[in-house]
């Protein structure tokens, strides 16, 4: 096993590790940002709430003076004239951080304006006199309001300046939080495409691996990434080498590597459920060496096992495709030959006793050997019963007797009896 291959144990733990620490710092780096955001807020607040504060007071400041001028203007007794002359005063010359040079020189104007009003208020009681102290009053009223609304939309731009500035930082964070969302999700995302590939997967393949191999089928497993797969990798292909050994040891005669006679009896019943159906005819051979006994006898067993041997290639050699040459027990062997016509049959039984003969005669370390074969031919339609092929065995291993009978080393046809082939 290759063991320089990574652990999936010690990846997991590894890019768990770098999950953790990626997901940990983005979501210090979101909350990061959110405190600096409320700090940045905060400051912002403190730095602001002061000027507003300084603007109202002065927009008050204002009103009260334009109050102060009309009580003295309007007021019924001295008294309350004089009174709100002295607060029009100490009005006029408050300090304030939001007064500009203008609005100093507006409120000591109209302070200067209250008192000359409040003179002449005492010095005369004329109506036309009055009218004129109005019209003069109205007119520094009018300069006062205009001067305190510019105040207060200076308060306003700077609280809406303030606001724009904090919803800004806000939607600033919200879009830095979605992004923070996505890398988290991409994060998330990769590491599950990562456990697919390193370890879903792999051990999906081996499965249907497992899967085939039950089957019978061939299958292919990926090279192996990591330390356990290939340990699972390697038993997979060991239980395969396994079960192959079993197969050839069910379906193969060991001495010859050609079919046994359960593989022969097997296929040949599962030609007799397909043949029908598609129309074609089937022929079966016995084949059997003529005086092995002796061979064995004369030239030993391991003579006699190469006699075998040659058989078997040779036959192979001029079989068509889909033919099939299986051992049934000893020096007898059996041919299958489906979709092939009568005459088909023959030549190929003709050419295999014939090639067998030649075969062994000039072979220096073999006897000359000679064989018999019995063939049997059934058109479509007189096919034995599903599951009957002993009956085609039995018909030709009684042409193969006739061979034998007759003096050895031909081919003889069978005449198959109709109460035997619908048995």
């Amino acid at each position: 096993m290759p063991y320089h291959l990574p652990s999936i144990k010690g990846l997991t733990l590894k890019y768990s590790v770098l999950l953790g620490i990626g997901i940990t710092l983005l979501l210090g780096g979101l909350v990061t940002l959110n405190l600096d955001n409320a700090l940045q807020a905060s400051r912002s607040a403190d730095a602001v709430l002061p000027k507003i504060l300084e603007q109202q007071r002065a927009a008050l400041n204002l009103e009260r003076l334009q109050h102060f001028g009309d009580l003295v203007i309007y007021a019924g007794d001295i008294h309350t004239k004089r009174q709100a002359a002295l607060a029009a005063q100490a009005l006029s010359y408050q300090p304030s951080a939001a007064y500009t040079d203008e609005v100093r020189q507006e409120l000591h104007q109209a302070y200067q304006v209250i008192r000359e009003i409040l003179y002449q208020v005492l010095q005369s009681d004329q109506v036309d006199s009055r009218e004129l102290i109005e019209t003069r009053w109205q007119a520094q009223k009018h300069r006062l309001q205009k001067l305190g609304n510019q105040i207060i939309a200076e308060a306003t731009k700077i609280q809406s300046q303030a606001l724009e500035s904090i919803a800004y930082n806000n939607i600033r964070l919200t879009y830095i939080g979605l992004v923070v969302a996505i890398l988290v999700a991409a994060f998330i995302v990769i590491w599950g495409w990562w456990l697919a590939h390193k370890l879903i997967h792999p051990v999906q393949a081996a499965s249907r691996a497992l899967n085939a191999l039950e089957s019978g089928q061939k299958y292919q497993l990926a090279p192996a990434e990591s330390q356990e797969m290939a340990t699972i990798h390697q038993a997979v292909n060991k239980l395969a080498e396994r079960v192959q050994d079993l197969h050839n040891w069910a379906h193969t005669d060991p001495l010859t590597g050609c079919a046994n006679r359960r593989h022969f009896v097997d296929e040949l019943n599962r030609l007799l459920d397909q043949l029908p159906k598609k129309a074609h005819p089937l022929g079966v051979a016995m084949l059997d060496l003529d005086h092995f006994k002796q061979v064995n006898d004369q030239h030993g067993h391991p003579v006699g096992d190469l006699v075998l041997r040659t058989l078997v290639v040779e036959t192979t050699a001029l079989l068509p495709n889909h033919a099939l040459l299986g051992r049934l027990g000893g020096e007898e062997f059996a041919l299958l030959l489906p979709a092939l016509s009568m005459r088909e049959c023959q030549q190929i039984c003709e050419h295999i006793r014939l090639q067998i003969s030649r075969a062994t005669e000039r072979h220096a370390a073999l006897p000359h050997v000679t064989l018999s074969l019995g063939l049997t031919w059934c058109a479509p339609d007189h096919l034995p019963a599903s599951g009957q092929g002993e009956v085609l065995l039995q018909q030709a291993d009684q042409a193969l007797y006739q061979a034998k009978h007759q003096g050895r080393n031909q081919v003889i046809l069978a005449h198959p009896q109709p109460s035997m082939l619908s048995a």
